[in-house]
């Protein structure tokens, strides 16, 4: 019986040497287009979510298309066993390239999407029917996310961030859980408000935009796990503490602006939801720079680049 890992070996093989043999040919990559109308990609350890790109394409355009851009090139073909395989791992790895590009945005990315995206994670793994060859990947990528996230389930400051952010509350914890953690909201609350009464501090509200609602499939939704409430229930002004936390938490509203509704949730969540660091931004900036510094700009001065580099980016 071929083991998993034999799978593996045999399939990625098969889409490495289409991928390199597209990527260093001309006459191969036009083949290519001929018969699939698309190039595919190649996988690089250098980029997040490549191999499992590279592997998405090779699974939408086909097995017989595939099949005959790999005879045209003089390449072995795909099996179906191959073709099965490769499905699979689209299937499991799909939840986790959801989850990095969440993490690796530039806009509604704090410290708070940390637990929530992690249990939807664990919960899609969990629901998946998969056959035997891709159990051992599910359960491998089930226990590598137990043991890196074990300490940031068990840190309060972590489960704060979560809460603090709308479209989460107490929602995405289990239902025994909530009270406890809603006591732990109100004790920090109070105590960021009585931290910043003492020192006389202000605390200026940011600029909040409204979270852009896309038609996320349910594959490619990781909170389906969370059970929303449906009240519509609103801020007043003048609340105390655990009446403003009261309303918060029954609000069925789920854009981030609803923090705003609300001073001294929004006091703990400017404390708390600091933006998570990503090196996707500084590639995506990177890129940007490297399309302006060509040979021709190559005495461009140091002030000039940075504003062309500037204006470029937000010209996005």
């Amino acid at each position: 019986m071929i083991s998993s890992s034999e799978h593996y070996d045999n399939a990625m093989a098969k889409v490495q040497a289409l991928s390199n043999a597209v990527n260093k040919s001309v006459k191969h990559a036009d083949v290519v287009e001929e018969v699939a109308g698309i190039t595919f990609l190649n996988p690089t350890c250098t980029r997040w979510s490549s191999e499992f790109n590279a592997v998405t394409r090779i699974v939408n355009v086909g097995l017989e298309k595939v099949r005959e851009c790999q005879v045209k090139i003089g390449l072995a073909p795909l099996t179906e066993s191959n073709m099965s395989f490769l499905k699979g791992f689209v299937q499991v790895m799909k939840p986790i390239a959801v989850a990095m590009d969440l993490m690796q945005g530039e806009t509604e990315c704090f410290v708070g999407q940390v637990i929530p995206t992690v249990m939807g994670v664990q919960a899609k793994l969990s629901s998946m029917m998969i056959d035997s060859t891709m159990q051992p990947l599910a359960d491998a990528l089930l226990a590598g996310l137990q043991n890196r996230f074990r300490a940031i389930f068990a840190d309060d400051q972590y489960h704060l961030a979560s809460m603090l952010i709308p479209k989460f509350k107490l929602n995405y914890l289990p239902e025994n859980e909530r009270h406890t953690k809603k006591l732990l909201l109100a004790h920090a609350v109070s105590a960021v408000v009585n931290d910043q009464s003492t020192s006389s501090t202000t605390c200026t509200a940011p600029s909040i935009q409204p979270q852009q609602v896309t038609g996320a499939s349910d594959d490619d939704d990781l909170f389906q796990f969370i059970k929303y409430n449906t009240s519509t229930e609103s801020a007043q002004r003048g609340q105390t503490i655990d009446q403003e936390i009261e309303a918060y938490v029954n609000s069925s509203e789920t854009r981030t602006t609803l923090i705003l509704q609300f001073p001294h949730l929004l006091k703990a969540f400017l404390k708390y939801n600091a933006a998570l660091p990503s090196g996707a931004a500084v590639e995506r900036l990177f890129s940007c720079a490297g399309q302006i510094l060509v040979p021709r700009r190559c005495k461009v001065s140091d002030d000039m680049f940075e504003k062309l580099v500037f204006l470029r980016y937000k010209l996005k």
